[in-house]
């Protein structure tokens, strides 16, 4: 029966015929089930405890009185996308960003991207790499820690997130404040500290080399990793020119390159006296 009350008048006109006509035919074939399964209901509580994964920076890292966002920095060619654009997201996405005055946004921004210095509680991480490319590790990183610090692991995780010590977001020990390269003021260990590789031979005032002056930047501080002479290393195609023979003759010897890339003031740290 009609489930609906009859209308206290009729209709002023009768309602138009339908206006299409049925499918000739039916369609092909019905629509395929779905192919994949609903996911189960979350639980009703929260788990217990959380992931057992841990983080690769320290969380117990002390406050610093010194740390806080710059108040000029701000994205390339972008005013308005400052230090609190930097933080106005969850993640640290936005902490790659390089600013007008060509440092990023990790370093310029330490409380938006959780890089305010402080001690090291441990080495940068042996299981980061470069996304897609196993090679490029947090060694990597630190022969050019300036670009290199922005890049990203398959899981998402940033070089200075995992890296700290390479990318010079904490530091194990002091540079010499005063050591800069030739006449440049600017050519600092800061300087130094940008592309490592390249720059820990330099010698500077007093005749220094930067990999004694500026030890945090070339990653020879005191106590820090494997201060063991390394047996493989020799000097690049001469393979009697060791560990043993940069021990000779530290001075002139320590910046020699072996055949592996590395250098003797890394790779002979006893023989250089950099332990």
């Amino acid at each position: 029966a009609p489930t609906y009350q009859p209308t206290a008048k009729p209709v002023p006109a009768p309602t138009y015929a339908p206006t299409y006509q049925p499918t000739a035919k039916p369609v092909p074939a019905p629509t395929y089930a779905p192919t994949y399964q609903p996911t189960d209901l979350p639980p009703d509580q929260p788990t217990a405890e959380p992931a057992p994964a841990p983080t690769y920076m320290p969380t117990d890292r002390p406050p610093s009185g010194d740390c806080a966002d710059s108040g000029s920095w701000y994205k390339n060619g972008v005013p308005e996308n400052d230090c609190g654009w930097v933080s106005g997201i969850a993640d640290k996405r936005r902490c790659d960003a390089k600013g007008q005055d060509g440092s990023f946004a990790f370093e310029s921004c330490n409380i938006a991207c959780e890089t305010c210095p402080f001690e090291c509680d441990g080495a940068d991480s042996d299981e980061w790499y470069r996304t897609g490319d196993t090679s490029r590790d947090c060694a990597w990183v630190s022969e050019a820690s300036g670009n290199r610090c922005s890049r990203f692991s398959d899981d998402g995780t940033f070089a200075f997130e995992a890296c700290p010590y390479a990318c010079h977001v904490c530091s194990y020990c002091e540079n010499d404040g005063d050591w800069h390269f030739g006449n440049d003021l600017s050519k600092d260990c800061a300087w130094v500290a940008e592309a490592s590789t390249l720059r820990c031979r330099k010698v500077g005032i007093d005749d220094a080399p930067a990999f004694r002056a500026c030890r945090n930047a070339c990653r020879v501080c005191p106590g820090v990793g494997d201060c063991d002479d390394n047996d493989d290393w020799f000097n690049n195609d001469e393979p009697d020119q060791n560990c043993d023979w940069v021990a000779d003759d530290p001075d002139a010897r320590c910046d020699a390159r072996g055949d592996d890339g590395t250098f003797a003031y890394a790779s002979c740290r006893e023989a250089c006296n950099l332990c």
